[in-house]
């Protein structure tokens, strides 16, 4: 392994973002794979949500209103009943109106929850991979080891 410090700092540093990001992909990535069963809503009410940000557009007076679709739902598993609330992440709208118009398309659709069979109560609307990340943390892992694999490399090109 090629001995400056430089660069033996530099891969520590990249080692360290690749095991951030590793652990924000975990992170993430653990609710799509708790969330194992699906079931239809035997009831389900929307309502339009305020999205409340805080930035310094917003103290300067150019905030954006945005408003999320929350669903507020029962499903039977096993005879009986669970309840459980979920703010959709997409899609966002710009104004309330905009929100309650896609209510009235979406009251008539069937929703599937999807939940933990071993432990019900824990549930959702939305069930989505972070492929993102996971492809940021494939690409870092792979990125550090280049440079490992470059480090031995030069290394062993300058002993001789």
């Amino acid at each position: 392994m090629h001995k400056n410090p430089v660069w033996l700092f530099f891969l520590a540093f990249l080692s360290l973002i690749v095991l951030t990001f590793t652990g924000t992909t975990a992170y993430k990535a653990y609710p799509y794979f708790r969330l194992d069963a699906q079931t239809t809503t035997s009831n389900i009410m929307w309502s339009p949500l305020k999205i409340e940000k805080w930035s310094l557009s917003d103290l300067m007076g150019w905030e954006e209103e945005l408003f999320a679709l929350k669903g507020t739902y029962e499903f039977k598993n096993k005879g009986r009943l669970y309840e459980g609330v979920t703010v959709l992440d997409a899609p966002l709208f710009r104004n309330q109106w905009a929100a309650e118009q896609e209510l009235l398309s979406m009251r008539s659709k069937p929703v599937t929850v999807w939940y933990d069979s071993s432990y019900p109560a824990y549930s959702s609307l939305q069930k989505t991979f972070p492929f993102k990340e996971c492809l940021s943390t494939a690409l870092l892992l792979g990125l550090l080891l280049y440079f490992i694999w470059l480090g031995f490399s030069v290394g062993r090109y300058t002993s001789h």
